[in-house]
């Protein structure tokens, strides 16, 4: 069962350290002598992981080309590379999103064996590790925790995931729905259309929705198909 925490203060702090090995024998950085390492990711998701007690690519919903699990040093690191992740997918901009972060416990011989064996590597730019497989925690001490955040509000969400994302212009008019200002121009698949920041976020909610019932389309579809057989 899992054991969300109700307390977002209770997150608790950094603690991945390493040190050279007493024999000697040593990586780029030295050997993990205690890995705490922590994965943050939708509520959703973390009950289905917690159930598996298993993280492989698909329960993050990762594409294709990423071909790791971003392990982080802290819960904050952990919430940001989740947040960044989903921006797309959740309305962080206009409602209240519920998250979960793993926090695991890497035995000394276990995670220095994942290092020398090109498992697992050093992220030091992006404050964590990069484990090029699944994440079995089903033996590993673990707890969760849980965090809720308040919308971001529009233009602070646009800001954050549209600017880096697409050209930026301070002030034109969104196609859409003919509001003056800020505005985002979308890519070749968007015909280089320019939209507001609302109307973006509309938009990818739309996309998510869409999915969404295609995939319960396909179950439905599946189950039929079994109770025929």
């Amino acid at each position: 069962q899992v054991n969300f925490g109700s307390n977002n203060n209770a997150l608790l702090p950094a603690a991945l350290s390493h040190r050279a090995s007493s024999s000697g024998q040593s990586v780029a950085f030295g050997a993990v002598v205690k890995m705490q390492a922590y994965i943050a990711m939708p509520e959703a998701q973390a009950f289905k992981v917690d159930e598996a007690k298993k993280i492989v690519h698909a329960s993050l919903g990762l594409p294709k080309s990423i071909r790791y699990l971003s392990l982080k040093d802290t819960t904050e690191r952990a919430m940001d590379a989740a947040i960044t992740g989903n921006a797309m997918k959740l309305p962080m901009a206009t409602e209240v999103t519920v998250w979960n972060i793993l926090e695991v416990h890497v035995p000394e011989s276990a995670a220095f064996k994942m290092v020398q064996d090109g498992l697992m590597v050093r992220d030091i730019a992006r404050g964590g590790w990069r484990l090029f497989g699944e994440l079995d925690f089903s033996t590993l001490p673990h707890q969760w925790f849980k965090a809720s955040l308040p919308p971001m509000g529009v233009e602070a969400w646009a800001e954050k995931h549209l600017t880096p994302r697409y050209q930026v212009k301070i002030n034109s008019v969104c196609c859409n729905c003919q509001k003056s200002g800020a505005v985002w121009v979308g890519g070749k698949a968007f015909q280089s259309e320019e939209y507001c920041a609302s109307c973006w976020s509309s938009f990818f909610m739309t996309l998510q929705d869409k999915a969404k019932e295609e995939q319960e389309e396909v179950m439905e579809q599946a189950g039929e198909l079994a109770e025929g057989n």
